[in-house]
């Protein structure tokens, strides 16, 4: 069987070295070292304008429209060559940082990544992280890799504050069951993410996301991360502060999660599905 084309279009207009040299130093650094591997982020801008992005940290949540900083083959040059990158071994992240690597113009250059590391015969455990669509045609790239370790993590928060989350749960949800349904060479992980207090966290919420869960290989859930910038930015466009403090790391509160652990347990205690 002939292995899936990767979608072509136009590639991102690259950005000139004084445009780079006015981001803010963590956005123009591609290559970030992070606890569990390294974060390849060539392509910075985003349109989805979530309210609690981490791009807010970046100063760059107001560039919409993505642009690289580099080619993908120099890129993957810079990753493999990088001093902590270890063959086989380094877990690595792809447009995890200032982008979504699922977006119509961005997922292109992910999908050439994967291809220009795959072809290494690397066996790296590679993670793509996404709120956005993935069709049965993305699925069949996904699976085409024969050496990569892929993990596809679906983003999903149930928020419907359409200020803090203006992307549609249902686009998410959608993307996991047809990610898990296509799934050979590729695993993918339900991501219910940020669970804030009064938004995401009642009992018809945890129901939701326990559902959600049946149709993914694992499921992962964390809270806010919830720094000054965001807090300012709540703060300046009128949306709710769910804390009266920042943190360095996320937040979330013990309750919340030891409901959310109970409505699992339960669950599967009444002999559901694992």
């Amino acid at each position: 069987m002939t292995a899936p084309s990767i979608p072509r279009r136009r590639p991102l207009p690259l950005l000139s070295a004084e445009q780079i040299s006015g981001l803010n130093p963590g956005l123009a650094d591609v290559i970030e070292y992070r606890k569990s591997g390294l974060s390849l982020n060539h392509v910075v801008g985003c349109p989805l304008d979530c309210g609690y992005c981490v791009r807010h940290l970046f100063d760059n949540f107001e560039m919409k429209t993505p642009r690289a900083l580099m080619n993908d083959e120099a890129a993957v040059a810079l990753l493999v060559g990088h001093p902590y990158f270890r063959p086989h071994k380094t877990p690595i992240q792809i447009f995890n940082r200032a982008t979504d690597p699922m977006l119509p113009v961005v997922k292109p250059h992910t999908f050439e990544v994967m291809r220009l590391l795959d072809e290494q015969g690397l066996t790296n455990h590679v993670l793509v992280i996404t709120r956005w669509r993935v069709s049965a045609e993305d699925c069949a790239v996904l699976n085409s890799f024969k050496h990569l370790r892929l993990t596809v993590l679906v983003t999903h928060s149930g928020i419907d504050h359409p200020e803090i989350e203006p992307v549609n749960s249902t686009y998410a949800a959608d993307s996991l069951r047809m990610l898990y349904e296509h799934a050979e060479n590729y695993r993918t992980v339900l991501y219910w993410r940020p669970i804030v207090p009064g938004l995401n966290d009642s009992d018809e919420h945890i129901e939701r996301a326990r559902e959600l869960s049946l149709r993914a290989h694992a499921t992962v859930f964390t809270g806010l991360f919830f720094r000054d910038e965001i807090k300012a930015y709540y703060e300046s466009h009128g949306m709710p502060v769910p804390y009266e403090d920042t943190a360095r790391r996320k937040i979330m509160p013990e309750q919340a999660e030891q409901r959310i652990l109970d409505a699992f347990d339960l669950h599967k205690a009444a002999g559901g599905a694992e």
